[in-house]
């Protein structure tokens, strides 16, 4: 991924390290995402633990507002009523908030050995009976099996509008869980990174890399909206950058649209976008469309466009 896109370490004020994640403030407003000022806090985690690891040894806690430990569920715009039970239920029972309907469609690709076979001039065997019927095409090519050697970037931004439900936050990440057991089960290796990103602060996470195999729990946790609500919100009011309403969803979904190229060495590149509707038929149609998209790419190799972000915007 373009790390020329993200703020680094050598762009931070007060640069600290722990177990698997560093932190600082920025020295000055960022040269790409400008919409981060001089002083906001960044956060940047090799894996879903080690954002409590950071919140943890930074000894962050719920201030000025204090909406991360809001009491109850404020008519469904959290799911958990405390900061505790959200933190608590990620970290002793992660497959309670995992549950998603595995997807049906089945995956091929031309250049993959599979169950289908055509005939050419060489090939994978000889098929014995057209080469004695003196067919020059007899050797056998097996094709359409799952698709090896492909892999596939999604880019995740967590954020969504205050309006939006708590329920609907939950949907969008089921539909995240089943794209990528999708994909994963059949054979498309996938790296995944997390974002939120607004004024108040701006949190990178690295929930997967292609060689690493696919912790449901730990992304079940980073597209849990709570995680947005409960979890970054602490971030964002340990920030001296914070400002009331924790900052626009859609800000960085825009710089990503407008400025992010995607590096061909990453594979098909999908960035899933902020969310800004509750209607579940919508989040379905949107994902059901990007589920196609994806699968017309692969089956067919002469579409595929890796310099090409794939976007879907909820």
């Amino acid at each position: 991924m373009s790390n020329n896109f993200f703020p680094k370490p050598q762009d931070l004020n007060n640069l600290t390290r722990g177990a698997g994640f560093y932190t600082g403030k920025l020295q000055q407003t960022h040269a790409v995402l400008d919409y981060l000022s001089k002083d906001a806090l960044i956060l940047t985690t090799d894996s879903v633990k080690a954002v409590f690891n950071a919140i943890n040894q930074m000894k962050w806690k719920p201030a000025r507002e204090e909406s991360s430990n809001e009491r109850g569920t404020r008519d469904g715009f959290y799911t958990f009523s405390s900061l505790q039970e959200a933190v608590d239920t990620y970290s002793t029972n992660p497959q309670s908030i995992r549950t998603f309907t595995e997807e049906a469609v089945k995956l091929t690709a031309e250049e993959s050995i599979g169950k289908e076979v055509r005939f050419d001039v060489n090939g994978d065997y000889i098929d014995i009976g057209r080469f004695l019927d003196g067919e020059p095409e007899c050797f056998g090519v097996a094709h359409q099996g799952n698709p090896t050697g492909l892999y596939t970037t999604i880019i995740m931004n967590l954020s969504a509008v205050a309006h939006v439900s708590a329920d609907a936050m939950n949907h969008r990440q089921a539909r995240i869980l089943r794209l990528v057991d999708w994909m994963e089960s059949q054979g498309v290796r996938c790296q995944i990174r997390g974002f939120i990103s607004t004024a108040c602060s701006h949190m990178d996470i690295r929930v997967k890399n292609f060689d690493e195999s696919v912790d449901m729990n730990a992304l079940a946790v980073v597209s849990h909206g709570d995680f947005l609500r409960r979890i970054n919100f602490v971030v964002d009011e340990n920030s001296d950058t914070w400002t009331w309403g924790y900052g626009s969803p859609r800000v960085f979904s825009s710089y990503m649209t407008r400025h992010y190229k995607a590096d061909p060495a990453d594979g098909l590149t999908v960035f899933i976008g902020d969310q800004s509707h509750s209607d579940k038929g919508d989040i379905d149609k949107a994902f059901d469309t990007l589920r196609d998209k994806i699968t017309e790419l692969i089956e067919s190799p002469q579409n595929r466009d890796f310099s090409k972000v794939y976007s879907v915007q909820l």
